[in-house]
């Protein structure tokens, strides 16, 4: 047997669906999956997309997607504001239609995703049904954001507080010798990971 002293939880985190009509016809996958199977397999998961975020990794996936040679009909980005410039010049590049405070509503189709219904969102969030539209589709890149995978952790005693940047529960008081770094500590990026460890 082989015990260690110190343990690192680099777990990562897990992203989240959203919720809406139709989200559980086949062709409505996590926007991560979508991209996974373009990039590292050279799936083609559908031959045109709506990608529905409300973070950057949705516009990521799209911009992926996009050049495994998938057709990006929209993205759907919750956030009427906010999203990262870099990414949205590129999308504006490469022709991708950007909608910002837009929701999807439906998926529809009846045993395979056909298209989507989108709606603007109001002041409070909620669909405006005088907005919505059809867009034509037959895959559906969901991304509702992420959580910290802080199941092991937990499991070893750890408890968790919520985090504002992070905008989600991470880890704390840990167990002594066992560490946390990472996305399930609350930092997605390498930049983020260094600047809450002062280095």
């Amino acid at each position: 047997q082989v015990r260690a002293e110190r343990h690192i939880a680099a777990t990562g985190s897990i992203e989240q669906p959203l919720m809406f009509d139709g989200n559980d016809l086949p062709g409505v996958m996590l926007s991560s999956g979508a991209q996974r199977l373009a990039s590292l397999y050279g799936v083609r998961p559908g031959k045109t997309a709506v990608v529905a975020t409300v973070g950057d990794r949705g516009l990521e996936a799209a911009l992926a997607l996009h050049a495994a040679g998938v057709a990006i009909a929209a993205v759907a980005d919750a956030r009427p504001e906010g999203a990262d410039e870099d990414l949205t010049s590129r999308l504006d590049w490469e022709g991708i239609r950007h909608l910002p405070g837009t929701a999807v509503v439906q998926a529809f189709g009846r045993k395979e995703v056909k298209g989507v219904v989108v709606a603007d969102l109001g002041p409070d969030g909620k669909p405006d049904r005088g907005t919505e539209r059809g867009i034509d589709c037959d895959l559906v890149a969901v991304s509702g954001g992420t959580v910290p995978a802080t199941s092991l952790l937990l499991q070893a005693g750890a408890k968790s507080r919520w985090d504002s940047d992070a905008n989600a529960y991470v880890p704390d008081q840990t167990p002594e010798g066992i560490y946390s770094a990472g996305a399930v500590a609350g930092h997605e990026s390498t930049a983020a990971q260094a600047e809450a460890s002062g280095a």
